[in-house]
């Protein structure tokens, strides 16, 4: 490698075609990236869900969920598994160790489940196997209201005129509507007539079967035609249901269904309900297809909305409720305008430093090409472009030029020492290029172990620990390759004597000037004559700046700035001087300055990762169990009031409530919960954080009766959705966990900011069980299922048939109209019919009671369990569980029970140790590599202490900006343990270097020490600048990246300082010790002390 900067230096035209390759190749790759908010992450989930039509929750749990458990629990792999029993439904979700093939794992979950199949109930449907994908959540959420149409006129527009035309956008899979009511033929029975007629709902629903028929009956030949014959049979409209015959009197006289019903052209019973700024309404969830970028598939939905709203009627409006696509266009603009901002900070201290502008340009060259370059990479490795690349991007913008700097920088040092440009190039780049290119490998070593961190951590931050690793590679290959080239070329074209009328034909000249005469370099010269053709305007344009520039740095600026940096060095070598021979002293007092921080760190809060303000809240509402829609509706219009008043920054607001059919209900079984997203105006037009706004708003709340609110964030790195404090109760007797779930919540809600306490341990939910008289029901020659099956009928209702109405299938219903069913005593006197066609009131055939049953079971590993959830709003997630344990202790726990802390702070506590993990694995592969670099042990261990220093700066940093201690905040952290070191690693390679040209240890580090100085600042300077605009928190998604962008700041703002005292006394220190031990650390022949 030491030899690159010399073939370099020969060949120059060799390495500025391969630089231009580079850049080529990474504006492709840039093309093809995917867009993403977060990176692509695949959660070890996998969720198994039945159905049990009707079933009691203790009924679904004993024959269902039990049999599921066992079976799938045994898998490998299997970390957690969580099941939920409720009404009609099991979910059971298996938690697998991170690292798992979900692929094999299914595999595996549909044998286990094929092998219980048979020990199923026979009408329990077939379990449905899936896992959870971040791409599965919606990109755009559509609102379509009206103020003159029905929900039913909505929902019918939306899936006739607006669903295909969606789902035939490039990039979109489905479109889904919600809200609405589903069109349905109502026919309703008088109990009195069924009676009089001797009817009941079966023979009425089969008979209404029987007349809708459409039969293909073969085919008639009629000469050379032959006809295809068909029935036609089947009902054209609702008339002909009314009047179509169910029976016949005894004398022969049609019954018609007009005479015992009710027919009616309406809708499905409502089970739930949309409502879109204060009024019905229906929304549409679009799905993207998973291997489509969410901005192009986003952006052509909203691009066909004019044309869709053509279709529709003037009256009815179509409008973007949500747009994910919006948010993570705005957090990707923001990030790139961060990067951006980086580099001029970045390009201004390099002009301050080098005093001039054609130095700073040949380092600043290093910016453009590591960066473009990277993206080729991170194509090739498919890695999306997303806020933890990009921010990885943005860091490396401060790390990419250090190496160039000291390549620089140390040129300069040969050509002020009187050396030629050429032989200034390649000596100056020889003699660094080995602890350039260790200290690069120390900043990537520090990357493996984020590699192999498990969990979501890991997973996150491994597109960061990529893009940063290709950046880095790229930055030092130009640093040795391409700086010696152009610092070559800039003191040979000084010498030449150029036309100075034309600056701009000046600048072009130096940059042609190569001194090779062979054809084959001449020719390969030709792209830069048509390059200069084309940036004509632009050469001119920076003729002028640089004119000014030179004017500025080189005849007034740059001088003062070399007296002061003149004086800065010859300040700081008198007091290492001194410090020196105190030195004992200086390393004491840096570690007890170390010491005295760490008490900072119970100071600061903890959370797991940062909450985005991402411009909505959504609020969950939830009521007793068997509470009625309309009740619901109540509660639900009450907290759109109040957020109405209190939230003057909503943009709108949309409530979803009741009842979901499927898996998509699977969270909200009982039908008694509501949720309401607010959607508010970007955060530039405002001025409160969501945040502030969800903490105001959950206070106000509390006046609503009855109603348990909180917020719910919809976080794609928590599948579960568990982002506040959970408390989860284990023990056998579920009054018991009820009243520990009571005690726990009293405890809970005297902590200031938690708020929003409620229990999953509910008061039950209310049912009417039908105990059947067994001797009765066989006395009247009928058996227990027939009796249920009329009673099923009676109540539930039984579809017919189908009504095809202009190409779509509607249900008939025939149901016992719900007057005669109202109340539980109206139940008593239901009649049903026996075979032999007496009527007998269910009074008659069983018994009807009142119970309290749950609404839901939980179970954790196959235990029953009770949750006690709580939102945060002013407190920080470490904080409220050290409070929480405090007071829970004090709770008296019966034996055979305990609780547990779920959630995030489950996740926190694991992800922060795997992150100590990495970072005490970080530091000693970084004192390998430095081990291997000086062959010694002495020397690496000095420079490692600048990792324990870091820390003072980033406990004081965090503490100064209020900044909880979070994932991100820990990998600046780790981060830092190879950022740090690479200062040192210089300061002590050159010291090495004098002390083998024949100074004494004292005048070696006095004098290497004061010459580093200046690459020091300079490095540690640009990276800290690069990193101010991402510690700013400035615009959308920067929460996120902000706390590791403190931490590296503080961090290497503290190490700096300390380091320039601290590493040379403890060099001069330990070396002292161990000469009067009999050794000499410092090797003569240290194959790395070589001269110039």
């Amino acid at each position: 490698m030491k030899n690159l900067p010399k073939l370099a230096v020969n060949r120059p035209i060799t390495f500025m075609m391969i630089s231009i390759i580079l850049i080529g190749f990474g504006l492709y790759g840039l093309n093809n990236l995917r867009l993403n908010l977060y990176p692509d992450v695949s959660f070890p989930t996998i969720t198994v869900y039945s159905t049990y039509e009707g079933v009691a929750p203790e009924d679904v749990e004993a024959l269902i969920t039990r049999q599921i458990e066992e079976q799938v629990g045994s898998i490998s792999g299997v970390r957690r598994v969580r099941s939920l029993s409720s009404q009609g439904a099991s979910v059971v979700k298996l938690n697998f160790n991170w690292g798992t093939d979900l692929f094999m794992a299914e595999t595996e979950v549909r044998k286990r489940l094929d092998m219980i199949r048979r020990g199923l109930p026979d009408d329990v449907d077939q379990p449905i196997v899936f896992s959870y994908d971040p791409n599965d959540e919606p990109v755009l959420v559509l609102a379509l209201t009206s103020s003159t149409r029905s929900p039913r006129e909505l929902r019918t527009l939306a899936t006739r005129q607006i669903e295909q035309r969606i789902e035939r956008i490039e990039g979109i899979a489905s479109a889904e509507t919600a809200g609405g009511f589903d069109r349905q033929i109502n026919v309703r029975l008088s109990n009195a007539q069924m009676r009089t007629f001797n009817l009941d709902v079966a023979d009425i629903s089969n008979r209404l079967r029987q007349e809708n028929v459409q039969v293909p009956a073969g085919q008639l030949t009629e000469g050379e035609t032959v006809f295809s014959l068909r029935t036609i049979g089947d009902f054209r409209n609702i008339e002909q249901i009314r009047n179509s015959i169910v029976s016949v009197t005894d004398d022969g006289s049609p019954i018609y269904l007009r005479d015992v019903a009710w027919v009616e052209d309406g809708i499905a019973q409502p089970i739930g309900n949309v409502r879109v700024q204060g009024s019905d309404g229906v929304i549409m969830n679009i799905y993207k297809q998973s291997d489509s970028n969410i901005v192009n598939a986003a952006g052509g939905v909203v691009a066909a909305l004019d044309d869709i709203r053509a279709v529709l009627p003037s009256d009815v409006s179509l409008e973007v409720l949500t747009n994910r696509a919006d948010f993570i266009s705005l957090s990707i603009q923001n990030l790139v305008m961060t990067g951006l901002q980086a580099v001029i900070l970045v390009i201004i201290m390099l002009l301050l430093f080098l005093r001039s502008g054609r130095s700073a340009l040949i380092v600043a060259i290093t910016i453009p090409i590591s960066i473009i370059a990277t993206f080729s990479i991170m194509d090739f490795t498919d890695v999306s472009l997303n806020i933890i690349s990009l921010s990885g991007l943005t860091l490396a913008v401060g790390l990419v030029v250090d190496n160039a700097v000291v390549v620089l920088e140390n040129i300069f040092r040969f050509r002020e020492d009187g050396e030629d440009g050429k032989t200034s190039a390649t000596a100056g780049a020889q003699e660094v290029a080995t602890p350039v290119i260790v200290s690069t490998l120390t900043t990537l070593v520090v990357f493996l172990p984020i590699l192999f961190v498990p969990g979501i951590a890991g997973l996150l931050f491994r597109d960061m620990a990529l893009t940063i690793s290709f950046a880095m590679i790229v930055s030092v290959l130009v640093a040795i390759t391409l700086i010696p080239v152009l610092s070559s070329r800039l003191f040979e074209a000084e010498l030449i004597t150029a036309d100075k009328k034309d600056p701009a034909k000046n600048l072009l000249y130096k940059l042609l000037v190569w001194r090779r005469q062979s054809v084959f370099t001449r020719l390969l010269s030709l792209p830069l004559f048509v390059l200069y053709a084309v940036a004509w305007p632009f050469l001119k344009l920076w003729a002028f700046f640089a004119s000014l520039t030179k004017s500025f740095f080189s005849d007034k600026l740059g001088p003062w700035l070399g007296r002061q940096f003149d004086k800065l060095e010859n300040g700081y070598k008198r007091i290492l001087d001194k410090a020196l021979k105190v030195s004992g002293w200086v390393t004491i007092g840096a570690f007890a300055l170390l010491f005295a921080s760490l008490p900072i760190f119970y100071l600061l809060g903890g959370e797991f990762f940062p909450q985005v303000d991402e411009n909505f809240i959504i609020l969950d509402v939830q009521r007793e169990p068997g509470v009625s829609l309309l009740e619901l509706e109540r509660s639900i219009i009450q907290v759109e009031n109040i957020v109405r008043e209190a939230v003057p920054e909503a943009r709108l607001i949309v409530s979803d409530y009741g009842d979901k059919i499927g898996i998509e209900g699977a969270d909200n079984p009982g039908g008694n919960q509501g949720r309401v997203r607010v959607e508010l105006v970007p955060i530039s037009d405002r001025s409160r954080s969501q945040m502030e706004i969800t903490a105001d708003v959950l206070e106000r709340l509390q006046v609503v009766p009855g109603a348990n609110i909180r917020q719910v964030r919809e976080d794609p790195l928590s599948p579960d959705g568990e982002t506040g404090l959970i408390v989860q109760i284990y023990g056998f007797d579920q009054d018991m966990k009820r009243f520990l779930a009571d005690a726990a919540m009293q405890e809970l809600s005297t902590i200031d900011g938690i708020v929003s306490v409620f229990s999953t341990a509910d008061q039950g939910r209310p049912e009417l069980r039908v105990e059947m008289d067994r001797e009765r029901i066989a006395r009247v020659g009928m058996t227990t299922s027939q009796v249920a099956t009329a009673l099923s009928n009676s109540v539930q209702g039984s579809v017919a048939t189908t009504f095809v109405d202009q190409g779509i299938e509607f249900e008939v219903l025939v149901e016992v109209d719900p007057i005669d069913r109202s109340q539980s005593t109206s139940l008593q006197d239901l009649q049903i019919q026996t075979p032999g066609g007496e009527w007998m009131p269910l009074r008659n055939l069983a018994s009807i009671t009142r119970y309290t049953g749950p609404s839901n079971i939980l179970r954790v590993n196959q235990e029953r369990m009770v949750e006690v959830e709580a939102d945060l709003a002013g407190i920080d997630l470490r904080s409220a569980t050290e409070l929480a344990n405090q007071r829970l202790a004090a709770i008296d726990w019966p034996e055979g029970y305990r609780y547990e802390l779920g959630g995030s702070a489950e996740e926190q506590q694991e992800s922060f140790f795997f992150l100590l993990i990495a970072f005490i694995i970080a530091a000693i592969l970084t004192y390998m590599v430095m081990a291997s670099q000086f062959e010694s042990l002495v020397e690496p261990f000095i420079i490692i202490v600048t990792i324990p220093l870091a820390l003072t700066g980033v406990l004081l940093m965090l503490l100064f900006t209020s900044t909880p201690v979070s994932v991100t905040a820990m990998v600046g952290l780790v981060l830092l343990t190879g950022i740090v070191v690479n200062n040192g690693i210089v300061m002590i390679d050159y010291i090495k270097i004098l002390q083998s040209r024949g100074q004494n240890r004292h005048e070696a580090i006095v004098n290497g020490a004061g010459r580093r100085l200046r690459p020091i600042l300079m490095t540690a300077f640009t990276t800290i600048l690069a990193m101010v605009p991402l510690a700013l928190q400035l615009g959308a998604g920067a929460e996120t990246w902000s706390p590791m962008a403190r931490a590296v700041i503080g961090g290497l703002t503290m190490s700096t300082i300390l380091m320039l005292f601290a590493v040379p006394c403890m060099y001069y220190l330990i070396n002292s010790l161990v000469e009067k031990a009999g050794f000499d650390a410092v090797h003569k022949e240290d194959p790395l002390a070589e001269t110039a």
